[in-house]
């Protein structure tokens, strides 16, 4: 199997960043404050590639059940990439996907008791069965599949700090005021990744509509037509330029960033999320809504680089 044939199927570029989100999380937002609080992590370096890594593999066993359950659909779609039937049975794909998602919850419930954090307990086998539940019916229903990945998307970013709850505690008992500040970060980050990849899901619908109609689909653009799908991710879009912007402020003048976090917003955030809606608004083929959907793929990268401009924590 040719690399790029398994980076299709593992969809290695997506899982890459859903871990150095959480890297990036863990060391640019909570290490700094607890070192200013002088508290320890809840999670040890091992644990939390652990906690990583079990995110990775539910993550992966989310792509591989949509493979699995929309080979028709991708037949049409996008033929090149189908892989289940084509290198191994569905008997044998489904296998593996059992085998990652319960790697993952294993792995995911050794963490929890290692760190004495029962609760981490249900949230991984939660998130696989939401994932589940999305590929085999919610995924089928306007909009509202694209709710949930998108939730998940976003959830990502929360669940570090969840699982750094108790030293977190610990941090904003001591430092209150850069506690918040993280907080609000947190919730900033979540809230653009959510944006991002709801409005991502929603061109990948108009992308995949003719293989989705004839599948018996009922996307939002087969339910309520084209327009009302290019409405809606106006809407998302522009959510995301206000936020985008009120963020960037915000950053500069109340969490003390460094100006160039500024710069860099507008360069890397702003006038690539323009970009986008002239590509959007100017072309409507099944090939330019691909290149939308990398471009925005893109923005979450971009997005993340953000973080290691962060200045909070300097006197």
């Amino acid at each position: 199997m040719s690399l790029k044939r398994m980076m299709d199927i593992t969809r290695l570029p997506n899982l890459l960043i859903v871990g150095i989100s959480q890297y990036l999380f863990f060391y640019c937002l909570l290490i700094p404050l607890y070192n200013i609080s002088g508290v320890h992590p809840s999670l040890s370096s091992t644990e939390f590639f652990l906690l990583v890594l079990a995110t990775l593999l539910v993550t992966l066993g989310g792509y591989l059940i949509n493979d699995i359950w929309d080979v028709e659909t991708d037949k049409i779609n996008k033929p090149e990439k189908v892989w289940v039937g084509n290198l191994c049975s569905t008997s044998k794909a489904m296998s593996i996907y059992f085998l990652v998602n319960l790697s993952g919850i294993a792995i995911s419930i050794y963490t929890a008791i290692s760190v004495g954090n029962w609760k981490l307990c249900l949230l991984y086998p939660l998130a696989a069965g939401f994932l589940y539940l999305y590929s085999v019916y919610l995924k089928q229903r306007a909009l509202v599949g694209n709710l949930l990945v998108s939730l998940f998307c976003g959830l990502v970013f929360i669940l570090v700090l969840f699982a750094e709850r108790e030293a977190w505690s610990l941090a904003k008992s001591q430092s209150l005021e850069k506690a918040n500040l993280v907080y609000q970060t947190f919730l900033g980050f979540a809230a653009f990744g959510f944006l991002i990849t709801i409005i991502r899901e929603l061109v990948k619908d108009l992308e995949d509509i003719e293989g989705d109609s004839r599948a018996g689909l009922r996307t939002l653009p087969i339910v309520f037509g084209v327009q009302a799908s290019k409405t809606l991710i106006r809407f998302f879009f522009w959510t995301t330029v206000i936020l985008s912007i009120g963020f960037i402020y915000w950053n500069i003048n109340v969490a003390e960033w460094s100006p160039w976090g500024g710069i860099y917003g507008v360069l890397f955030l702003l006038l690539p999320l323009l970009f986008f809606l002239q590509f959007f608004e100017k072309f409507g083929t099944k090939e330019t809504y691909r290149k939308m959907s990398l471009l925005l793929k893109l923005l979450m990268v971009f997005g993340l680089l953000y973080l290691p401009m962060y200045r909070v924590f300097i006197a």
